[in-house]
């Protein structure tokens, strides 16, 4: 199942749906096998991943072809949303995961956040797409900038709508990563922020505190 698709749920969950508060750096056994479990039983209901709680921003249809607007969605990953996520994809793959497998996974997991950027292009015949996009950073309100390190997916080329004709675009998902140190923790109110072609720069509000 394409990421963009479990994007549908998350947006009609994002009414209601809040996020705890504080980031855990710790992620004690307790609450990684909490975080695992609501993961897997999101794919064992046959339901896409909810990611509401933790986006900064989404489209109202992912199904539709945006071409003045190639950001679909931009999710933030905590340490405890990353373990959830893979929890769903245990599920979703009928997967099982050893406890130590997991306890590794959970301790990489708490030494980054990351935020994921999806994107597509406007140009079905340009596999490209990721390329036009470029650095990213935390913009404290001390003014101080904490880079993140970039990392591109491979792209894939998927069906979209045009109104109700299909047609087809390249997309793919940016991470851009962030150690998680009392640096970053500090950091807030933040933006978070991203360059584009055209020398274009996204910004979107992203308060850390917020999350867990």
């Amino acid at each position: 199942m394409p990421l963009r698709r479990l994007f549908v749920a998350a947006l009609i969950a994002a009414a209601t749906a809040t996020p705890a508060l504080a980031i855990d750096t710790v992620l004690a056994p307790a609450t990684v096998d909490r975080a695992f479990a609501q993961g897997r039983a999101m794919a064992e209901a046959h339901r896409g991943f909810t990611v509401a709680p933790y986006l900064l921003f989404g489209v109202d249809d992912a199904a539709q072809v945006h071409d003045d607007a190639p950001v679909e969605a931009v999710e933030l990953a905590t340490p405890y949303e990353a373990v959830r996520y893979r929890g769903f994809l245990s599920g979703f793959e009928e997967t099982a995961m050893t406890p130590a497998a997991l306890a590794a996974f959970a301790a990489d997991a708490r030494t980054h956040v990351d935020v994921r950027v999806y994107v597509h292009n406007s140009d079905p015949t340009d596999r490209n797409v990721l390329t036009a996009f470029g650095d990213g950073a935390l913009e404290c309100a001390d003014g101080t900038r904490i880079p993140a390190a970039l990392q591109r997916s491979a792209p894939i080329r998927d069906v979209y709508l045009n109104g109700t004709t299909p047609t087809y675009r390249w997309r793919g998902q940016l991470t851009y990563r962030f150690a998680l140190t009392p640096a970053l923790l500090a950091c807030h109110p933040a933006t978070f922020t991203f360059t584009a072609a055209a020398n274009q720069i996204y910004r979107y509000p992203l308060n850390l505190p917020a999350y867990e």
